[in-house]
């Protein structure tokens, strides 16, 4: 599905897969915020039999936007639960780029020691870079019960979602 020879995507995806299973435990899930703004399309993907198959994507376009979503999605779970940032104990953001992530923490004002960080690693596994960072995070004893963790992604689409819940 990459065009091997476009290096401005291809470099960007890695390969993974996770899976995250909540329990609905009272006040346990704090909020949730999902949107999605299907007007403009970063990311092409036509998939078999529809001419051109290769993968292509606007990355400054993806990057603009994910400066902005990730951002405004934090601030909507914060507002919804009247929280703070420094009341949280964890943010796990889709692990995209870590210039995005950066970028975030610094438009925040926010310590950068409460986002983990494992881009390096794998590269951009997509949907599962959250469940994998949360797995990585609970074996490295990084998640205890009561811990306040913020999880926020982005994705194809223009799409966004986030999570604030007690761990």
């Amino acid at each position: 599905m990459l065009d091997w020879t476009d290096r401005s995507t291809c470099v960007l995806f890695g390969d993974g897969a996770g899976a995250a299973v909540l329990a609905r435990d009272e006040g346990r899930l704090l909020a949730i915020r999902l949107g999605a703004d299907g007007q403009r399309e970063p990311l092409y993907c036509p998939g078999p039999g529809r001419g051109e198959s290769l993968l292509r994507m606007d990355g400054r376009a993806v990057f603009r936007f994910a400066v902005e979503a990730v951002p405004r999605c934090i601030g909507e779970l914060l507002a919804d639960t009247g929280l703070t940032l420094d009341q949280v104990d964890a943010v796990v953001c889709h692990q995209a780029n870590a210039r995005i992530i950066s970028h975030v923490i610094r438009q925040l004002k926010a310590d950068p020691a409460k986002f983990y960080l494992n881009v390096h690693k794998y590269g951009n596994t997509s949907a599962a870079s959250i469940p994998i960072a949360l797995d990585e995070m609970a074996e490295e004893g990084r998640l205890r019960p009561g811990m306040k963790v913020l999880c926020v992604g982005f994705g194809a689409g223009y799409t966004w979602g986030g999570a604030l819940l007690e761990w």
